[in-house]
């Protein structure tokens, strides 16, 4: 399952949710602070994640 990274448009909250690619984008922001603001939570944006790297280890590679 791929970790995905998102960005709050509202509070600039930076955080990687593990989700499996079947789910659902996450909408809004997890923050608590961000929550209790008088108009509600902030919607949150998808980023494109450099990923992770492969590492081959052993004599057979």
């Amino acid at each position: 399952m791929p970790t995905y990274e998102y960005q709050c448009e509202k509070c600039g909250l930076e955080f990687e949710q593990f989700q499996s690619m079947k789910d659902d984008a996450l909408t809004t922001c997890p923050k608590e602070a961000c929550q209790k603001k008088r108009w509600g939570k902030g919607k949150v944006q998808r980023a494109i994640g450099a990923g992770a790297g492969l590492i081959f280890k052993g004599s057979g590679f």
